[in-house]
């Protein structure tokens, strides 16, 4: 079946998730191309993955150390 929409590459290059993955690959070296490798990472590495959306969102205020699996 195929998606009712999808977004137009210009919108895609320009989406904050994009940037982010971006980000996610500069910060740790992982090849982060789409939504499922991002998920996989997200998976295999937790701490990692959360203190990037951390950094990346420039939330204010203390991370804290447990990390609720």
């Amino acid at each position: 079946m195929a998606p009712i929409w999808e977004p137009s590459a210009d919108r895609i290059d320009n989406a904050r998730m994009t940037a982010f993955m971006d980000h996610v690959s500069a910060k740790t070296g992982r090849d982060v191309a789409n939504y499922s490798d991002l998920y996989r990472y997200s998976i295999d590495q937790p701490a990692d993955f959360w203190r990037g959306v951390w950094t990346f969102c420039g939330i204010r205020g203390e991370m804290g150390t447990r990390l609720v699996e």
